[in-house]
């Protein structure tokens, strides 16, 4: 990598990193690269290189521990409080080194929080400008229990981790902006993605950008009308936007319970059997209209049109045109 690379890259507000691709232990040239470029950007130069690597032995440094699985009575905010504590306790690399590939499609917070009942995640992005130096952020919003918070990495608490607790998505959405200038940060953009599926194997791309705001053009009274207009539609057209006051509710279209045996259901009605059947159908019709929701929702179309899902199946024609979704890209 030449000066003039390195130079044009900072212009760009953008930080060179080398990877390491040959897997552990790295090879002879990743570890002598590494060094050489950790002694370029500290301010020891050689002199730190120099004292480490004469040592014949190093203290020994503590490892984290991921909350990988909890009880089946534990709360899930105090699952996300453990979760965040162990993202807290993750230091930056200020190697200049990768030592793995990093990709943007597997967060750690996503698979951390998979299978939590009547939580839901997405993302938001946020651009922001210091002193002509563009700095991005993406934290993971949750949604539980009708309430609103987030997990997340900064070097600030306050532009990771919130607490499940506001009532609106637009309430988290402002309190960012506020700490942002407080740190004397420019907020240009944020990008609102659509919800991640819980499902680890799933082929489902995460979709990064369903709502795109900018807020240096809005106002505040704006921003917060296609905020909440934005949750409100997700809301009601993903059925996997769940919370813990409407599962009750959802069970008996989604039919939770346990499977009855082929013995209990010869004992019930023939008319009992058909309904069970036929609301069988209808969930499975409406988790396939949600994900083609989400899917054209992303694309960032001005206009989305839904299918109406009835006893027979989704309806070809008439479409329901859901005419309030607005987004920009």
């Amino acid at each position: 990598m030449s000066e003039d690379e390195e130079t044009q890259q900072r212009l760009n507000g953008g930080v060179w990193f080398y990877v390491n691709r040959t897997g552990f232990p790295m090879d002879d040239a990743t570890w002598g690269r590494m060094w050489d470029y950790a002694a370029k950007i500290h301010p020891s130069g050689c002199a730190i290189q120099s004292g480490i690597r004469s040592q014949r032995t190093l203290p020994a440094l503590a490892l984290p521990h991921a909350p990988l699985s909890f009880a089946v009575s534990v709360t899930i905010p105090t699952r996300l409080t453990s979760i965040q504590k162990y993202l807290k306790q993750l230091q930056y690399n200020h190697t200049g080194t990768q030592f793995f590939d990093i990709k943007k499609n597997r967060p750690i917070c996503g698979y951390l929080t998979n299978y939590f009942p009547g939580l839901d995640r997405f993302p938001i992005s946020f651009r922001s400008n210091c002193r002509g130096n563009i700095h991005r952020h993406v934290v993971l919003a949750l949604h539980h229990n009708g309430q609103y918070g987030c997990i997340g990495m900064s070097r600030r608490d306050d532009l990771m981790h919130k607490p499940i607790a506001f009532e609106r998505l637009s309430d988290l959405i402002m309190d960012f902006i506020c700490c942002y200038k407080k740190y004397d940060h420019d907020l240009e953009k944020v990008k609102i993605g659509a919800t991640i599926p819980h499902d680890p194997h799933t082929y489902e791309s995460i979709q990064w950008k369903a709502l795109t705001l900018s807020v240096r053009k809005q106002n505040v009274n704006e921003l917060t009308k296609e905020i909440d207009r934005f949750a409100r539609e997700l809301r009601r057209q993903n059925p996997r936007w769940l919370s813990a006051s409407n599962i009750h509710a959802l069970q008996k279209l989604r039919n939770l319970s346990p499977k009855r045996s082929q013995h209990s259901r010869g004992s019930q009605s023939a008319e009992t059997i058909r309904k069970d059947k036929t609301e069988d159908r209808l969930m499975r019709d409406r988790r396939v209209l949600a994900m083609a929701f989400n899917n054209r929702l992303c694309q960032g179309r001005s206009q989305v049109q839904v299918p109406r899902v009835t006893e027979s199946g989704p309806e070809t024609s008439p479409l329901t045109s859901v005419s309030s979704l607005h987004f920009r890209q």
